[in-house]
């Protein structure tokens, strides 16, 4: 597993994600950043996701940052690899049979996604490999509107 951040190959983005919740359940916040093979960030989201566990929160980030990716100019072009430090949500977004009755409507959507690409690999890392994703989740909790951008090259074209 890896325990710092590694660029992916050209042609793929990588998508970070995390949730985090102050309790269990308690105030909950997701986030995600979307990175280029040069390790450029391409696309931020982070948002309040009322009361609910750390599971839960780890698991609605990785279907909010697939959502986020296809609604990017790049989701026709670009492969992705999704990264969680949620061994828990990694397993339930590849082996949908194991997920938890209450995330099934999580689970379903990122069926969904599954089905229209199968360039969308799963991979766990180590919490040091997901800093940017924790912060954007921290900041999630206290956030009383969504927030979400995609950032342009200096030629101002999508990557």
């Amino acid at each position: 597993m890896a325990t710092n951040w590694s660029t992916p190959p050209p042609g793929t983005l990588k998508l970070n994600t995390d949730g985090i919740a102050k309790g269990k359940p308690g105030p909950a916040g997701i986030g995600g950043v979307i990175r280029d093979h040069h390790g450029f960030i391409q696309g931020t989201f982070s948002k309040n996701i009322g009361i609910e566990d750390s599971n839960f929160s780890e698991f609605y980030a990785i279907r909010d940052g697939i959502s986020f990716f296809f609604s990017s100019p790049w989701a026709a072009t670009h492969s992705l690899v999704v990264e969680s430090d949620s061994t828990n949500a990694i397993n339930w977004a590849q082996h949908h049979c194991k997920v938890p009755w209450r995330m099934k409507n999580i689970s379903n959507a990122i069926e969904t996604f599954l089905r229209k690409s199968t360039r969308i690999t799963f991979k766990h890392v180590m919490r040091e490999a997901n800093k940017v994703a924790d912060g954007l989740a921290k900041a999630g909790i206290l956030r009383d509107s969504n927030f979400k951008a995609y950032f342009q090259n200096q030629q101002g074209e999508s990557t």
